[in-house]
C-alpha cells in the first residue's frame, strides 16, 4: 500500500462511526428538548428556569463534542463518551425507579437519550470503528 492509499484508508470514516453520530446528533437535540421541557415546568422559579436552560446547552455541546472527535477518530472521545452512557444510565435507573422527582415528559426523553446514547456506544466499540480508531492514531 503506498503512502497515499494509507493516507486516504485513514480518512474514510467507516458506517458504524457515521451511525454512531447520527445518535449522538439525536441525543443533543434531545438534551435541548428535555431542557426546554425542564424550564417550562418550572416558569415560576427564573433561576431555575436559566439553570435547566444551561444545562441543556451543556449537554448538547458535550454530545456534540463527542460526535465530532469521534468522528475525527479520537479514541478519548469513545471514551468519554462511553463513561458519559454509563452514568446517563445511572440518571435512568433513579429516574425509572421513581427516586427522582420529575415528570413524565422529562423521563420520556430521558429513556429516548438513554438509547441514543446506547446506539452510539454499541456503534463506537464496533471492530469497524476500533480499527477506524486505531488507524487513526498512529
Amino acid at each position: 500500500m503506498t503512502q497515499t492509499d494509507m493516507t486516504a484508508d485513514q480518512s474514510v470514516v467507516p458506517d458504524s462511526i457515521k451511525k454512531a453520530v447520527s445518535f449522538m446528533q439525536a441525543g443533543a437535540a434531545l438534551a435541548v428538548v428535555q431542557g426546554v421541557a425542564g424550564a417550562l415546568s418550572e416558569l415560576s422559579r427564573p433561576a431555575v428556569v436559566v439553570l435547566e436552560l444551561a444545562i441543556c446547552a451543556v449537554a448538547a455541546a458535550a454530545w456534540l463534542w463527542v460526535a465530532s472527535a469521534s468522528q475525527a477518530g479520537r479514541n478519548g472521545a469513545r471514551v468519554l463518551g462511553t463513561v458519559f452512557f454509563a452514568l446517563s444510565t445511572l440518571g435512568i435507573v433513579q429516574a425509572v425507579a421513581g427516586t427522582l422527582h420529575v415528570n413524565a415528559l422529562i423521563v420520556t426523553v430521558d429513556v429516548l437519550s438513554w438509547v441514543a446514547g446506547l446506539g452510539a456506544t454499541v456503534l463506537l466499540w464496533q471492530r469497524e470503528s476500533t480499527q477506524f480508531f486505531e488507524r487513526r492514531r498512529h
